[in-house]
């Protein structure tokens, strides 16, 4: 008898964290099934369509001047002083200004253990509507592998991500490349040079136009892309400069630019264009003048 007795608290207690754990697993803010966005987020959804929902943005960098995300994807590649920013936006952040609310970003391996954790507190009244998280991509630190961003909301999972690291050297080039053509002149309805030619005759009223295509520009960057056009004659320095800065709307573009070859401004001899991308030579036309 005295031994149940004894029984009867602990059977108690027992029963107390049941009901509890049943209570809080009845309670839970959010449904268990996910849905992934466009953006390949998987969310759980809140069971409140007023309660707080995030997004997630994985990308190379952020732009200072308009703060996108600047090569945003989910693959990236493992390289020394390279970095991988996730930006975490936030809808009906507005319904918690009064309160404080506890939040924390989880950085999950390969092997899924946990390699960086960031806790973000909101204060009443933060007028903040997203959260910043970077971790470093250098070869010292990051293995290939399939990694996991995880968003917790009071240590409920609302959000995740999955993205890859490969070898730096694996992935695509992209590089913005250049062609410089060179002409007598330029069709005013279709814009294509016409008599295209690597030597020109110096004579009165005559021009040499350079028309350049850009191709392979990254559409998004959303950043102003500076480019500069430069005349030489060959063993001096340049002697006509054309800049032209731009964000990028589509992969191609082209540029034009232009010189006088007439007998008071230049005299025969070997000449080149050239076009430079951030003081970076892109490609480089050599041409000749000439007299009759």
């Amino acid at each position: 008898m005295k031994n149940m007795k004894r029984q009867i608290p602990a059977i108690i207690n027992i029963l107390n964290i049941t009901l509890l754990i049943l209570f809080l697993v009845g309670c839970a803010a959010r449904h268990q099934t996910s849905v992934e966005t466009e953006n390949k987020t998987i969310v759980y959804p809140p069971k409140n369509s007023e309660d707080l929902s995030a997004n997630i943005r994985l990308c190379r960098k952020i732009n200072r001047i308009t703060g996108n995300p600047v090569g945003e994807g989910s693959v990236f590649g493992i390289k020394e002083k390279e970095n991988l920013r996730a930006l975490i936006e936030f809808e009906n952040l507005e319904n918690f200004y009064d309160q404080e609310l506890m939040l924390h970003l989880d950085w999950i391996s390969p092997s899924g253990r946990s390699f960086f954790m960031k806790p973000v507190s909101f204060i009443p009244n933060d007028t903040t509507t997203s959260i910043l998280s970077s971790v470093s991509l250098s070869p010292a630190s990051r293995q290939p592998g399939i990694y996991w961003l995880k968003v917790y909301y009071f240590r409920e999972l609302i959000a995740e991500k999955q993205f890859e690291l490969v070898p730096w050297a694996s992935l695509p080039e992209e590089e913005v490349k250049a062609k410089i053509i060179l002409s007598s002149k330029i069709d005013k309805e279709s814009g294509m040079p016409v008599m295209v030619d690597s030597a020109f005759r110096i004579r009165k009223k005559g021009r040499i136009h350079a028309t350049v295509n850009i191709d392979n520009l990254p559409t998004d960057d959303d950043v102003e892309f500076k480019f500069r056009v430069e005349w030489f004659e060959v063993d001096t320095s340049s002697f006509f400069k054309k800049r032209v800065s731009f964000i990028p709307d589509a992969k191609s573009s082209v540029i034009f630019s232009s010189i006088s070859i007439t007998p008071e401004k230049r005299e025969a001899g070997n000449y080149s264009v050239r076009v430079f991308l951030f003081d970076e030579l892109l490609a480089e036309k050599k041409f000749r003048l000439y007299h009759d």
